[in-house]
């Protein structure tokens, strides 16, 4: 491993410092993530590590305790600045990437819509009013060809509640 003066001689190079309170950007290697990357032997043998977690390191003598993440304040991916740069569990992490908008929020899918939806509207209409006239589970499973659990799921309104 080489000299802790030397490593950060070489990575602080690397980083264009504008002032205590500014994004400090990696002007080096970037992943295909965008955050910055750096050769180091952080201490497990040389290889590469984002930029961040590599400030983190020089700043505080340790990568984040094991099954912490390291968050930005800032949220932009070159910031090494070590004052935007915080340990937090992973809850912690997604709950401040939500509240800054920064996750991707898949559309609602239900219904017919679902891709693997094997019941129509009109079907499950007619499963539930010829079970609540007394007709029996298992054979409205083998005639609407799904199991006999997905016939339990649509009379509980664990699937197709909007129904």
């Amino acid at each position: 491993m080489a000299t802790a003066t030397a490593l950060a001689d070489r990575f602080w190079a690397k980083v264009d410092r504008l002032g205590p309170d500014a994004c400090w950007l990696f002007t080096a290697a970037a992943y295909p993530n965008g955050y910055g990357a750096f050769w180091a032997d952080l201490g497990g043998g040389s290889r590469m590590h984002a930029a961040h977690r590599v400030a983190f390191f020089l700043t505080h003598g340790h990568l984040p305790t094991e099954g912490l993440d390291l968050m930005h304040a800032c949220d932009v991916r070159r910031c090494c600045n070590p004052a935007h740069l915080s340990e937090g569990t992973r809850t912690d992490n997604m709950r401040d990437a939500a509240r800054k908008g920064r996750t991707r929020r898949t559309p609602t899918v239900i219904g017919e819509q679902c891709r693997t939806a094997k019941l129509t509207v009109p079907q499950v209409l007619e499963i539930r009013a010829r079970a609540a006239a007394g007709e029996r589970r298992r054979p409205l499973s083998v005639e609407f060809g799904v199991g006999y659990e997905a016939v339990a799921a649509v009379l509980r309104r664990d699937t197709w509640r909007h129904v």
